[in-house]
């Protein structure tokens, strides 16, 4: 049965807090391996839409939605707590979470495992997808996507109080890929703004996260190699226009991919660069100019001075009682290990004690995945982060 309705509904104690449902239905999810069902469960799925800010910190409406296994809706399963989950990079809007795709199938297996984890998941769809599809994505640009998804949490919470559903004893941050560059940035925010101190994760979990941007376009313009053109493209578009940098893509791109950076960015979909030929490259000169490969032109220095300034570390001084898993592959293809390699010295130096073994340290830490790509380590995350948070 699908209800579909608006129904707008503001919280008198936090008028951040607003959000509308737009769509409500019951279903039944299920999880496979192959042609093979490892369960099934029914869950009650919420569509909803709250406001939250742009790159430029002006107020839209974004999308979620919000998944709760119908036996902790009705009271039958006790609820063990909230995800937050951060989506990954996505090929196209139909797969943010709120459109029933790829995102969405990736979270009904969740619910519907074995384990069956007793949660309520919390997944927005960022800016520039579902209800702000008209808006620029704000790709890897944390400070935008992680308020994002924290306005959707806290208009989520506010939907459990008007409703009485039980929340649980614990809150998880978890992320994989962008979705991991979410995550940390969300963890920052709830340590240096004020809107978001009361919002404690009991633990933050990320894999192959983008947080070293500066380190991921060195890096890349130095190795020349790349498994994923395509996103690597979208990151230095998105920086561009969101910060306003002005840099003339045909200064940053050869053609085909100078005349048609704007018409991707705003789709959205990898469907344009496959057409023109860049989705199957696997180098990076062969897109960027070799002006913008040299980094020490001033178009580049002006363009790694921005990275700098918006990387994860500036301006935090992380409150070291909170506990993080950061796992990321040697081997992985398309994010620089040299992420992880930066970030997690840096927390050494905050006064984090890094260890690898679970409840040794508030920072337990993975870089040895075997001979893992990124998707494959992708997998290895999830079952980890799946059994520790059950």
């Amino acid at each position: 049965l699908l209800i579909a309705f608006q129904l707008s509904l503001t919280s008198s104690k936090a008028q951040d807090a607003a959000y509308t449902i737009l769509s409500e239905c019951d279903t039944t999810v299920k999880a496979k391996l192959g042609a093979i069902s490892l369960g099934s469960r029914d869950v009650k799925h919420i569509v909803y839409e709250y406001p939250s800010t742009d790159a430029d910190g002006h107020t839209v409406k974004i999308s979620g939605i919000i998944m709760i296994p119908s036996d902790v809706v009705d009271g039958t399963t006790p609820c063990d707590g909230v995800i937050m989950y951060n989506h990954p990079t996505i090929s196209s809007p139909k797969d943010a979470p709120s459109q029933g795709g790829s995102t969405f199938e990736a979270l009904s297996i969740v619910l519907s495992s074995p384990l069956r984890p007793n949660y309520i998941i919390v997944a927005s769809d960022y800016i520039g997808y579902g209800s702000s599809i008209d808006s620029n994505v704000s790709y890897i640009s944390g400070d935008t996507t992680s308020r994002n998804a924290l306005d959707g949490l806290l208009a989520a919470r506010q939907l459990f109080a008007d409703r009485q559903i039980p929340q649980g004893k614990y809150l998880f941050n978890l992320g994989y890929s962008q979705g991991g560059n979410v995550s940390m940035y969300a963890s920052r925010l709830t340590d240096t703004d004020a809107k978001y101190k009361g919002i404690r994760f009991d633990k933050t979990f990320l894999g192959g996260a983008p947080l070293d941007y500066e380190n991921i376009y060195t890096t890349y313009a130095s190795r020349d190699a790349c498994d994923d053109v395509a996103d690597v493209v979208l990151i230095l578009i998105s920086v561009n226009e969101n910060y306003h940098l002005g840099i003339d893509y045909k200064d940053m791109f050869k053609e085909p991919m100078a005349s048609h950076a704007m018409e991707y960015f705003k789709s959205k979909d990898k469907k344009v660069v496959a057409d023109i030929g860049v989705l199957s490259m696997d180098s990076i000169s062969k897109v960027l100019t070799p002006t913008f490969m040299d980094m020490k032109s001033d178009i580049a220095k002006v363009f790694r001075a921005k990275l700098k300034e918006i990387g994860i570390t500036e301006g935090w001084e992380p409150d070291t009682t909170k506990r993080y898993y950061i796992e990321h592959s040697r081997h992985d293809n398309y994010v620089p290990i040299q992420c992880a390699r930066s970030i997690i010295p840096w927390m050494r130096s905050k006064g984090f004690k890094p260890s690898i073994v679970p409840g040794n340290s508030n920072l337990q830490t993975c870089t040895a995945v075997f001979k893992l790509k990124h998707q494959q380590s992708g997998i290895v995350w999830f079952m980890q982060t799946m059994a520790a948070i059950q």
